[in-house]
């Protein structure tokens, strides 16, 4: 059987380096390093990837280990990189090259760690998650004494989505499959007949026409108001694109962006901004249906029930808030905003009311953060399985960083 766990052992030489680069390694990554020294990490990657293949165990060539695909995997969301970003930084930087474990070694080219990446499917993902959590637990920088949680969507790698643009996208890929199948079947019967450009005429005129405001703009939007208003507009299992199938439409209330394409994802915390739990949803949810299997996660995944829980008005319901205490959570900051109760507002005006809104906060920020320095934003993995992977590795990513941070100043 084929040993890819760990790479081979350093050399003479990449120990000088290593000596000449340690004063360069951010304050994180030290920590960090030891964490994804762990055998239970390893052993996952490389049982994913001997399953690539039927026979990965025993025939073919070594591939690369997989403690270096791991970290490389893990660095390239750290920076939010490509994976071709990835191989040009790795390869003339001596800190990345041991931090990844690489050393001496070739660095894995783009294509190889992108069809290795894939490997890793959402279980895996989940899997190295929750042992990341469960080291948090063991070096002791998460608690389980407060938990917060919030939503948030991440967009699906599409154009904006109109009538119009989709049916060029299906003339193209038609198109494109029927070249292929003219390619092996050879051209036996009627011609294939490339329309695109007719297609993309057509494509352009229809959004220039409609963005017009003369008479014939004023016209097109006429009809598509007739064509909207006049039937049902919540078609279930609307294509919004032909590439990304499962694309919802989510509308969250805001200004910048009201209406967005993608999937809904979960972001629960725990101290020292661990993310302990993230889901990604096939079909989006209401809020108030997931705060107590929140709760009940942070029960499972830290053996205890949270003293406090915090989450912003979406997530209330009065079953919610009795059934949180009754599973033993002492305070319960979830804020009712239509409430015409005078002892509701006022139990929203206590102190540790207030201040467990104001730790809920947190939440949004960690968001923003996972969206701005690790691309939760927009998923560029394909399918549904490619959006969990973005999502998960990102997470994981993050979680790193500030359990770096944190087991750093424990130490100090």
């Amino acid at each position: 059987m084929i040993d890819l766990r760990r790479p081979a052992q350093h050399t003479f030489g990449e120990g000088l380096i290593a000596e000449e680069t340690t004063g360069l390694w951010e304050p994180w990554m030290r920590q960090a390093d030891r964490i994804l020294e762990d055998e239970q990490l390893i052993q996952a990657v490389q049982e994913a990837l001997l399953k690539r293949r039927p026979k990965s165990r025993t025939r073919g060539r070594r591939g690369y280990p997989a403690e270096i695909v791991l970290r490389m995997l893990l660095l390239k969301h750290i920076r939010n990189w490509s994976f071709g970003e990835l191989e040009r930084e790795v390869r003339p930087n001596l800190v990345y090259r041991e931090f990844t474990r690489i050393g001496s070694g070739k660095v894995p080219d783009a294509k190889a760690l992108g069809r290795q990446a894939q490997a890793l499917d959402p279980k895996v993902v989940e899997q190295i998650h929750r042992r990341v959590v469960e080291l948090a637990v063991e070096h002791k920088v998460v608690q389980g004494r407060k938990m917060r949680v919030d939503t948030t969507v991440c967009e699906t790698n599409i154009h904006y989505p109109t009538d119009s643009s989709l049916l060029g996208d299906g003339d193209r890929v038609l198109t494109r499959l029927m070249k292929k199948v003219t390619a092996i079947a050879g051209a036996v019967g009627t011609k294939v007949r490339d329309s695109m450009r007719n297609v993309q005429r057509r494509v352009a005129e229809i959004a220039r026409v409609s963005r017009a405001k003369g008479e014939q703009g004023k016209k097109v939007i006429h009809q598509t108001k007739e064509r909207i208003f006049g039937g049902n507009t919540h078609v279930e299992g609307k294509i919004l694109s032909v590439f990304e199938t499962t694309t919802e439409v989510i509308r969250k209330g805001k200004a910048s962006k009201p209406t967005e394409f993608g999937k809904m994802i979960k972001i629960q915390e725990a101290e020292n901004q661990i993310v302990i739990d993230f889901a990604v949803y096939d079909q989006r949810p209401s809020d108030s249906d997931l705060l107590i299997p929140a709760i009940e996660t942070h029960q499972t995944l830290l053996g205890r029930t949270p003293d406090l829980a915090a989450a912003d008005a979406a997530f209330y319901s009065a079953k919610n808030v009795a059934k949180a205490e009754e599973m033993g959570v002492k305070r319960v900051s979830v804020p009712n905003r239509s409430t015409k109760s005078a002892a509701r507002k006022q139990f929203q005006k206590q102190r540790w009311f207030k201040k467990g809104q104001k730790w809920r906060t947190g939440c949004e920020g960690r968001i923003s953060l996972l969206k701005r320095r690790h691309g939760l934003r927009r998923s560029l993995y394909k399918k549904d399985a490619g959006i969990k992977r973005w999502v998960g590795l990102g997470v994981i990513a993050d979680n790193l960083i500030n359990l770096g941070k944190a087991m750093g100043k424990a130490m100090k």
